[in-house]
């Protein structure tokens, strides 16, 4: 039996209105939900490990080109454990990469994921789950990226259903700190990352 602070946070409720577009439900219909004895899947949680669907949606405003950015969140080398500061170099791995779509494992700690990411689109990149020990496989990232004055613009959507003691102690960190602004400071990081590695001039507005 889990503990009862693990059963708390498993079933804690968030308080944004869920909003999962017609557009990001089609893109998670197109993958096949693989099965593993390591991950769970959206019809076999364990009764009492699952919580509602989150849905997280910031865009940041930053002074690098879109192209640039573009191409940093679609650089699946060793500098990607560079730019994003959530991911471990153990965890990372590339599964698959061909044209303008990989299937790759990341995470940190005792949290991994295997996502599959396509950027066939200009200026979008998304990623779908296939299978994790904190999420349920079909969760979505929705990424665009705009250009804006001498800058861009970085919209990102997010969909997640997490599942396990893990995915109970992720949402309680995400809600502890300040539920989207979580995933806006990792990507903000991301981007500044990516603007000393080229040294850029320009500041942070």
């Amino acid at each position: 039996r889990e503990p009862w602070a693990i059963h708390f946070v498993l079933q804690l409720r968030c308080p944004l209105r869920l909003r999962a577009t017609s557009e990001l439900r089609s893109l998670s219909s197109e993958l096949r939900t693989p099965k593993s004895n390591l991950v769970y899947s959206r019809t076999t949680l364990p009764r009492g490990l699952s919580v509602p669907r989150r849905h997280f949606e910031f865009h940041i405003d930053c002074p690098i080109s879109a192209d640039r950015v573009f191409d940093a969140m679609t650089d699946f080398s060793e500098k990607r454990t560079e730019y994003f500061p959530n991911l471990s170099k153990s965890h990372y791995q590339v599964v698959d990469r061909r044209g303008d779509t990989a299937v790759v494992i990341e995470g940190t700690g005792p949290f991994s994921s295997r996502e599959k990411y396509d950027w066939s689109t200009k200026g979008r990149i998304w990623s779908v789950i296939e299978e994790s020990n904190v999420a349920a496989p079909g969760g979505i990232t929705d990424v665009r990226i705009a250009e804006r004055g001498s800058g861009c613009r970085v919209s990102v959507a997010l969909d997640r259903d997490f599942v396990g003691w893990r995915g109970g102690v992720i949402v309680a960190g995400i809600y502890m700190n300040g539920g989207k602004r979580f995933f806006r400071r990792t990507y903000l990081r991301m981007l500044k990352n990516v603007q000393r590695d080229r040294r850029h001039a320009k500041k942070w507005p």
